[in-house]
């Protein structure tokens, strides 16, 4: 007995359709004023931009590595470009915001790749089952 597909889509879609979604998340984040609360201790601000640009690449590193070598350039270029666009927006440029989306970047692949290695049993029954459904409702 199959179990039916949680999603008609692919894992590798809502995993695109989730870093989309969160790309946007970010844009809007870095390039509208903000005030994060100051602390003496830890820089939250690097942290904020380590936590988003591993959220970025995370859902396409477990479910959709065969996208990365898009992905990671363009992460790093959207990382790039909010550098040299907050100016614009009063905010700074920091060489430091666009090296923790780097590091964002890196532990995303890092915890994407090692997720898809724990559950790829998982994944593979789940992606077998959409594709069982999809045969089965007529779709290619």
């Amino acid at each position: 007995m199959t179990l039916p597909p949680i999603f008609p889509i692919s894992a590798a879609r809502a995993a695109l359709c989730a870093t989309w979604m969160i790309s946007l998340i970010i844009l809007w984040f870095t390039l509208t004023p903000q005030a994060l609360p100051k602390s003496q201790s830890l820089p939250l601000d690097k942290v904020a931009h380590i936590a988003a640009f591993t959220a970025l690449v995370l859902p396409v590193a477990w479910m959709a590595p065969r996208s990365l070598w898009l992905l990671v350039p363009l992460a790093l270029g959207l990382g790039g470009a909010i550098e040299l666009l907050q100016p614009y927006v009063g905010r700074s440029r920091e060489v430091a915001d666009f090296t923790a989306d780097a590091i964002g970047v890196v532990a995303g692949l890092i915890l994407g790749t090692g997720l898809r290695q724990l559950w790829r049993p998982a994944i593979t029954q789940q992606e077998n089952a959409n594709k069982a459904h999809c045969r089965t409702a007529g779709e290619p």
